[in-house]
């Protein structure tokens, strides 16, 4: 077997590497300024007491000259062994191995974000001088992929000057308003200063501390000054801020509660930093997928970076931070329950869709928010835990109309019901039996109401029975019987139930009455099926003094309109449908009713 060697294209490698490692152009800033960070942090590693300092200059140029960078610091600077190391060799070096443990605490690349210089220009020169020697070594790279290495003579300086000279169309990212933006946007939290130089004109990047440590002020004063920084990070005024420190101390930050709702698909990003150095605006992964309700400006000092320095890998380490951060917005939610319920209820209301989509999917996140939520209930909006103090069985109707018939005569029965017809509610329910298996979580309709009436004496039955027979034979061309039976409040006179195959006819017969399409004609052919054979029910209140009223009548044209226009009546008491017949019901038997005229 013959052996060959990869005939690597450096250029090849730097376009790929400056052009498409990277999602925006910018980002060479960041990479300069995590050298610069992580040149500093070595050398202050040796020398505690010196000052460290990163400075940016723009040169001008004149229409006919370019622009260019000078971008200095007073790091620990480069040996000419460590430019080889550094920068000359792409994926690979002789001591990688010390080369990691040295620079572990670091947050870039050396070698590789240098290259990112070669998206805003085509020559990269640097001049460094490392602590440990004399010479300093001048660097001259290029985007064709060639570089020339020399010792310079003279005297210079401990550190690294980098000077980039913008290429064609590349000028913008050397005015002052433009880089300033940039500069800022990554390194405001760095904790050395970085001085932006432009003529005589010298200003400090870095003046703000970081919101983790505000220590010095007073709750109120942090407070305020917590939530006014996030304002101005994000645009937002904020409901509150929870603090964010990991047992480890590794991960700290800020944790703004939104004031608004946000979809629960839409992926939650954040500002988050590594070693107080702007990684990301848009981090989606360093919370849980349920933690939609805040914004983050998070600082991390172990996590592992991606290439890019954009996001971090998903190991464990990240996977054990994201966890610890859980916790944390969790502990603050049960701090609420204990602390403040109101400001839970409120942030309830405002992320609605979203919690109860979390507390479906999150049983940890589910036991914390079901006492909080709002359910209707025939007492009114009521908690879960408000509800409890009424009733040991938690019962509840997933039809919002039967819910609103039922409704007054469950509470004349003393019995507790919950609308659970609306979006989540009943999933809700369901999940509370699974997870509480000792909680009496019941679903019920009306069906199981009207079971529980009390049933008229066998004289009251003998003498409503005539109506019986003349109601159970108006109210079969509807497919419903008629039933009689004693409840509260007596002032209703009927209840309508129906199942589910009454509902099915139903719905058949008012896709008859305006189709008559080959669908029209299926449905037709559906209907005279002998599966679809439920009745609904209609269940006359013998409390009720209009329905002891129409017992005593004896005219069958009569009492078959009282019938007809009670149906209809209980329709329209239950939000049901009404079809072309119950419609000229509706219509045509008031004006029968007021000729007939009730004695």
């Amino acid at each position: 077997m013959s052996h060959f060697n990869f005939q690597v294209n450096l250029e090849g490698i730097i376009d790929i590497l400056s052009n498409h490692l990277y999602s925006e152009e910018k980002v060479f800033i960041r990479e300069l300024l995590q050298n610069a960070t992580d040149a500093i942090s070595a050398r202050k590693r040796q020398e505690i007491d010196f000052s460290p300092e990163v400075q940016i200059e723009i040169v001008e140029g004149d229409g006919v000259i370019p622009p260019q960078l000078i971008f200095e610091d007073n790091g620990i600077g480069l040996s000419e062994s460590e430019v080889h190391d550094f920068l000359s060799s792409i994926g690979s070096s002789s001591k990688r191995d010390e080369l990691s443990k040295r620079r572990q605490d670091f947050i870039g690349q050396f070698g590789i974000g240098l290259l990112s210089c070669f998206m805003i220009t085509n020559e990269i020169i640097m001049i460094t001088r490392s602590v440990n020697d004399d010479k300093a070594i001048e660097w001259r790279g290029s985007a064709d992929g060639s570089y020339k290495v020399k010792v310079l003579e003279g005297e210079f300086s401990v550190g690294t000057k980098i000077y980039l000279t913008a290429k064609k169309g590349k000028e913008s990212y050397f005015e002052e308003e433009k880089l300033k933006g940039i500069l800022g946007l990554y390194g405001s939290l760095l904790p050395y200063p970085v001085k932006l130089q432009v003529g005589n004109n010298l200003s400090i990047i870095n003046k703000l501390r970081a919101p983790w440590e505000r220590t010095y002020l007073t709750n109120e004063e942090e407070r305020e000054a917590v939530l006014e920084y996030g304002e101005k990070e994000f645009g937002i005024k904020f409901l509150d801020y929870i603090s964010l420190v990991t047992p480890s101390g590794y991960t700290k930050g800020i944790a703004y509660v939104l004031p608004h709702e946000v979809s629960p698909s839409s992926k939650s990003t954040h500002k988050v930093y590594l070693k107080n150095m702007l990684i990301s605006e848009k981090a989606e992964n360093m919370l849980p997928d349920w933690a939609f309700f805040v914004k983050c400006i998070i600082n991390t000092e172990n996590l592992k970076p991606t290439a890019s320095r954009e996001s971090f890998y998903e190991d464990k380490d990240l996977k054990k931070t994201r966890d610890d951060l859980g916790k944390i917005l969790k502990q603050y939610l049960l701090d609420l329950e204990k602390n403040n319920p109101e400001q839970l209820k409120k942030l309830y209301v405002i992320h609605y869709h979203s919690m109860n989509t979390l507390a479906l999917h999150d049983d940890e996140f589910f036991k914390i928010i079901i006492p909080y939520i709002p359910f209707e209930t025939d007492h009114g909006n009521l908690t879960l835990s408000e509800f409890e103090n009424l009733t040991d069985v938690i019962r509840h109707i997933s039809n919002v109309d039967e819910f609103r018939q039922v409704a007054s005569i469950a509470n004349a029965q003393g019995i507790s019901i919950i609308n659970s017809g609306y979006t989540y509610k009943r999933e809700l329910l369901e999940k509370l039996s699974r997870l509480f298996p000792n909680k009496q979580v019941v679903e019920v309709n009306t069906e199981h109401f009207i079971e529980r009436f009390e049933e008229p004496f066998p004289s009251e039955k003998e003498a409503a029975a005539f109506f019986s027979r003349i109601a159970n034979s108006v109210l079969d061309e509807f497919k419903c019987h008629a039933i009689l039976k004693k409840f509260e409040p007596a002032n209703l006179s009927t209840l309508y139930s129906k199942d589910e195959f009454s509902s099915l006819w139903n719905s058949i017969q008012k896709s008859d009455e305006v189709s008559n399409t080959l669908w029209g004609g299926i449905m037709n052919q559906l209907s005279s099926n002998e599966f679809i054979n439920g009745y609904s029910k209609l269940c006359f209140n013998l409390k009720s003094p209009l329905i002891k009223k129409l017992t005593t009548i004896t005219d069958e044209e009569q009492l078959s309109l009282y019938v007809k226009v009670l149906y209809v009546q209980s329709l329209l008491l239950g939000h049901h449908p009404l079809g072309a017949e119950e419609l000229e019901i509706l219509s045509s038997g008031l004006t029968k009713l007021i000729d007939f005229g009730i004695k």
